[in-house]
């Protein structure tokens, strides 16, 4: 699959279309050259753990996919070949087995040349074929936006790591080298890619335990997403490097010593935090970078599990623990089974510091996850690879994603879904039978009640925590016990959406209240045409009767009588029209013949084409940027909820009476609003015209800043319609200023300016 993230030629799965890879040309350096040196370089460092047999079979590889991918080129012009060779060098890093490094090799042969999964299995054997069918994105299929084609894609990954993990831990490599090479590509198409690896990838690399791709992949999309931001740590980490480094030294001699005294021979080792957690802790925590003490932390490594616990009290002795800062994943490992001791000590200096403590095995999970547990046997060959089921019981996440991907059909919700599976921080509650409940942090007592059973979740009415009655928005901290509190009658609301944080609880809440839409409608669209076939002097039971009904489905292009009733009752359909038209096939003696005679001298219908005569209104703002279905005319409007832009994936839902509202494809209201009211949409390319927009902007109290503020959205080109200025006692700056942009790329354009001012700590948009 030739990414855009690899500064290569065709588009990411984010895009709608695939640009040609760059030809060849007699200019160009020799791709044999390239390619061998390249090839070479992967070689030296494959042999160095697996034995010489898989050689054979990886040089058949890059020989096989070398010729095929002859004469395509990267956007920044070496031989494309180099790039599934530099996928695999990143696999050797893992010790992956022979089968991964084979498939990295191969693992844009299927998508991007004449070759097809059938050949490549029959060269290189099932368990390779499977794992480049499950990296190649769809082909030959028509998508109505980039963000379908994203979930779909990842869809279809979802259900092929289900059967084999190594397809994900391929994609994790394949997606690192894509971030290492972007600067080819340009800036819109950078950001874009940053983001959804922001998104999903990176937090899937830390589902899996590999962090060292994690923290790698979240920095370079903090390069590209917010570059002030990036080089500015880069340069206060480095100018505090020196001084940090001396005092680390200083506390990892006196552990080593005072383990020592116990007999233990630990590995004691600093650790820096990485850019992009340095800045989530500056923004979630809303500190200065000076105010960070825990830049540098320290890990501990010994050969057991009991050596970990006695480390533990020997650091407690000598340093003080800061109370509410220790956490055991020993005994409580976290979901992609990372196991460590940490704990926070105040150390000589009075400063913070962060202690790691755990075996050398266990270290080896927390650097490369599941990677590191690679145990592949050769003798197994069976189709489904080395996950089994008992593997899979291990990864609740990957079942739940597994199972999102059955029951969740919309392409945006699905998404969304992965996003909230992917937040990798849990928490551990009891029932008052002892039962262990692992939740994401930030969970509520009805994402627990969820989390127990769908069925004990719609029915929840309040719950008791450690004895005590609180509300379902209570949120949950480890070690609580949770008792849910129920009633037959109670009926779940659309405000439970607020209350739920886990992608389980929300997606049954959806189900349910889409039902129950659904029901609604299916009862308004029968009353609708019944009334209407009524004053045409029949009904629907004697149109069913005289077998007119069997033409449902020609004549509306719907699914049958129900689809009929549900288009009319969610307003797609006019009940008067669909009864003209049902009356018009009646036989020729039936006696509402006359009737539909009547209501065309009337009026009521054209003659011509049957259908009814219906006043047409459009909202003129709106009907010049947004296009329905292809439709002209039609009453649109924009969400005021999510407020949309040009240049936001869009999606539009029909209303009785109010024709159909746009909402932005993540509108939390459009997900959760039933499939069957939703309309296709998209933006005019010719449009032109400007929005409203507030931006909330916090900024440190510093004198002449608002004016910075205002003249970079000046010389932005954008029009400041109102402000709003205020200071908190903790003397930050809090301005609300109303701007207008022509697009989301221009607002995304002024958020980077606006966070590059120093003094600016983040800007935010607010909608509704």
């Amino acid at each position: 699959m030739i990414e855009e993230a690899t500064g290569i030629a065709p588009e990411s799965e984010t895009s709608g279309s695939k640009e040609q890879v760059e030809p060849q040309t007699p200019t160009q350096l020799s791709d044999a050259i390239d390619a061998n040196e390249a090839f070479a370089r992967l070689r030296t460092k494959y042999l160095k753990y697996l034995l010489p047999p898989s050689d054979v079979v990886l040089e058949k590889a890059f020989r096989f996919a070398d010729g095929l991918h002859a004469g395509q080129r990267r956007k920044s012009g070496e031989p494309y070949i180099i790039h599934p060779l530099a996928v695999a060098e990143i696999l050797t890093e893992f010790r992956m087995d022979e089968t991964s490094l084979a498939a990295a090799i191969l693992h844009d042969v299927v998508e991007d040349t004449h070759v097809s999964v059938k050949e490549v299995e029959d060269v290189f054997g099932a368990q390779v074929a499977n794992l480049v069918d499950g990296l190649t994105k769809l082909a030959r299929v028509t998508f109505r936006s980039s963000q379908e084609k994203l979930a779909e894609n990842f869809r279809k990954m979802v259900v092929a790591m289900s059967r084999d993990i190594r397809v994900i831990i391929v994609k994790l490599a394949d997606r690192t080298h894509n971030m290492r090479t972007l600067k080819a590509l340009d800036l819109e198409k950078r950001q874009r890619i940053a983001e959804e690896t922001l998104e999903i990838y990176a937090p899937l690399a830390g589902r899996l335990g590999i962090y060292r791709i994690k923290a790698e992949l979240e920095d370079l999309c903090l390069k590209e997403l917010k570059p002030s931001v990036y080089f500015s740590l880069v340069s206060r980490v480095s100018q505090k490097k020196g001084e940090r480094e001396r005092f680390i030294e200083g506390i990892r001699t006196q552990i080593e010593l005072k383990l020592a005294e116990s007999n233990m021979k630990p590995i004691v080792e600093g650790r820096a935090k990485h850019f992009y957690s340095i800045y989530k802790k500056m923004t979630d925590k809303q500190m200065d970078f000076e105010d960070i003490y825990d830049l540098f932390g320290v890990r501990v490594l010994v050969e057991t599990v009991n050596e970990c616990y006695e480390a533990l009290g020997a650091i407690h002795n000598q340093f003080k623990p800061v109370p509410g800062r220790f956490k055991d994943y020993i005994a409580m490992p976290k979901a992609n089974l990372y196991q460590s001791l940490h704990t926070t000590v105040l150390a000589a200096r009075g400063e913070l510091l962060e202690v790691q403590i755990r075996t050398s095995e266990m270290h080896g999970f927390c650097e490369m996850g599941i990677a590191a547990h690679w145990a592949y046997k050769e003798k197994r060959r069976d189709s489904t690879g080395p996950l089994g089921q008992d593997d899979l019981e291990k990864f609740n996440w990957l079942k739940q994603m597994v199972k999102h991907q059955h029951e969740l059909t919309d392409a945006d919700e699905f998404l969304e879904a992965v996003k909230v599976d992917l937040f990798d921080d849990e928490v551990y509650v009891f029932s008052p039978k002892g039962d262990v409940f692992e939740v994401q942090r930030g969970a509520t007592a009805l994402d627990f009640a969820f989390a127990v059973h769908s069925d004990l979740g719609l029915r929840v009415t309040g719950a008791k925590i450690n004895g005590r009655i609180c509300t379902l928005r209570t949120t949950l901290s480890s070690g609580d016990v949770v008792e849910i509190l129920t009633a037959s009658k109670v009926r779940a609301s659309k405000d439970w959406l607020s209350i739920v944080t886990t992608s389980k609880a929300r997606s049954k809440i959806r189900a349910w209240l889409r039902s129950e839409e659904r029901e609604e409608a299916k009862s308004h669209g029968q009353e609708q045409l019944q009334s209407a076939l009524e004053k045409l002097g029949t009904s629907i039971e004697r149109m069913q009767k005289s077998g007119a009904l069997q033409d449902v489905n020609r004549l509306f292009h719907v699914g049958g009588l129900e689809d009929l009733i549900l288009q009319i009752g969610y307003g797609k359909l006019d009940s008067v029209q669909a009864a003209q038209k049902l009356v018009g096939i009646l036989p020729q003696d039936s006696s509402s013949s006359s009737d539909l005679s009547h209501a065309l001298s009337m009026g009521i219908a054209d003659p011509r084409t049957g259908r009814i005569k219906t006043k047409t209104r459009c909202s003129r703002s709106a009907e010049e940027s947004v296009r329905v279905q292809e439709m002209d005319g039609i009453l649109v409007r924009l969400a005021k909820c999510c407020e949309p832009l040009p240049g936001q994936p869009i999606v539009g839902f029909v209303s009785r009476g109010r024709g159909v509202t746009v909402h932005s494809a993540n509108c939390e209201w459009a997900l959760t609003t039933d499939p069957a009211r939703r309309v296709e949409c998209s933006w005019n390319t010719d449009t032109r015209g400007e929005h409203n927009v507030r931006l909330r902007i916090t900024t440190h109290d510093k004198q002449g800043l608002l004016a910075n503020i205002t003249k970079t959205i000046s010389q932005a080109g954008h029009d400041i319609t109102g402000a709003e200025v205020q200071t908190t006692p903790d003397r930050r700056g809090i301005i609300i200023m109303k701007v207008r942009v022509g697009s989301i790329r221009e607002l995304k354009d002024l958020h980077q300016k606006l966070e590059g001012l120093d003094g600016v700590i983040c800007v935010e948009r607010l909608t509704g």
